[in-house]
């Protein structure tokens, strides 16, 4: 069991955790929350639909125009908060597992991919998931671990599909405007060409502070996103920057008492300090 596992454990128990994670519902009023999830392996599909079944008793699913509605009006009317439930990095098993169980549960899934990674050669994807995912127990017998054009296409027609640069680069203030314009603008060109409808969605690679910055902001603006996320861990209130929308990251391996954790005020407060930084940095 991991520190965090252990914590959240522990306030689980003494029903503190449920304190904060209700309290922060009470205190931020009409909202949506943002969550992201890396790879979503079989072996951890029930899991991950116990989770599914808590976000169905807390919150209401985000479609793509509810979120341009909320923006416009900054009202969130429905009855629970709402949920956007992203993944990142563009992995065949997102197809494979969790986007059923997402249907299941009448949710919209939010897929961040990788552009570049989606042709690239079996052996790539293999050291791209190595790299990424850590111990990662899948095996495919025809070698591909990353989702496909069509795969996308599909998802494209019922859920909602976003860049996460080219390479998976994460930014760092030695990005010179070429390689910007190569993970920022060609990601983006690419994947409206593969795909043939806009991409209008970014999202940062890493969460480390040190891997947001000006310049890769300014770039995301001038590119013409009109959505940005990040992972800072705060919910997305009314009149908040829709390039500046920040995600908690949950994996399918976590427990409840995790789940509840991430989700709480508890998270809300101990990021705050780079939330603001960060913020302050990338506001352009």
């Amino acid at each position: 069991m991991g520190k965090k596992d252990l914590i959240a454990a522990i306030l689980d128990k003494l029903l503190i955790n449920r304190l904060f994670f209700y309290l922060s519902k009470a205190i931020y009023g009409s909202h949506i929350r943002v969550i992201n999830y890396h790879n979503t392996p079989p072996y951890e599909s029930s899991n991950f639909e116990a989770q599914l079944q808590f976000y169905c008793k807390h919150y209401e699913p985000v479609s793509y125009e509810d979120l341009v509605a909320f923006f416009k009006t900054g009202k969130w009317t429905k009855t629970k908060p709402g949920l956007i439930i992203s993944f990142d990095d563009g992995l065949r098993d997102n197809v494979d597992n969790a986007k059923r169980l997402l249907e299941k549960y009448n949710f919209k899934g939010w897929f961040f991919i990788p552009a570049g990674i989606i042709d690239a050669s079996l052996a790539e994807q293999q050291e791209f998931v190595g790299k990424t995912e850590g111990k990662y127990k899948v095996t495919y017998n025809d070698g591909r671990y990353m989702m496909s054009w069509e795969e996308l296409k599909t998802l494209y027609a019922s859920h909602v599909v976003g860049c996460h640069t080219l390479t998976h680069h994460r930014m760092n203030l030695n990005d010179s405007d070429e390689l910007l314009e190569k993970e920022i603008r060609e990601s983006k060109l690419l994947m409206e060409k593969k795909l043939g409808q806009p991409i209008t969605i970014y999202c940062w690679v890493g969460g480390e502070e040190h891997t947001y910055t000006k310049a890769a902001a300014q770039k995301i603006k001038d590119c013409g996103y009109q959505y940005s996320f990040m992972t800072n861990t705060y919910p997305l209130l009314p009149g908040q920057n829709p390039l500046q929308i920040q995600r908690t990251n949950i994996e399918t391996r976590n427990s409840l008492a995790v789940v509840r954790f991430q989700l709480s005020f508890l998270m809300d407060l101990y990021y705050r300090a780079k939330r603001k930084r960060v913020n302050a940095l990338t506001r352009v």
